[in-house]
């Protein structure tokens, strides 16, 4: 069993987030779905976002 770094990521799944695939993913075929859903559930759990002058 490795240890969990500090920021709370396994090594292979950093790796794998750091590659930059995943909104292609994200926004092609089936996966959008998935994407549409993440979407919706961020906008109803997370503040709005403060707008800068």
């Amino acid at each position: 069993m490795t240890s969990m770094p500090s920021n709370g990521f396994a090594p292979e799944i950093l790796d794998y987030y750091l590659q930059g695939r995943e909104d292609g993913r994200l926004r092609s075929g089936r996966n959008r779905l998935e994407f549409w859903r993440t979407q919706d559930v961020l906008r109803r759990l997370l503040p709005p976002a403060i707008r800068s002058s």
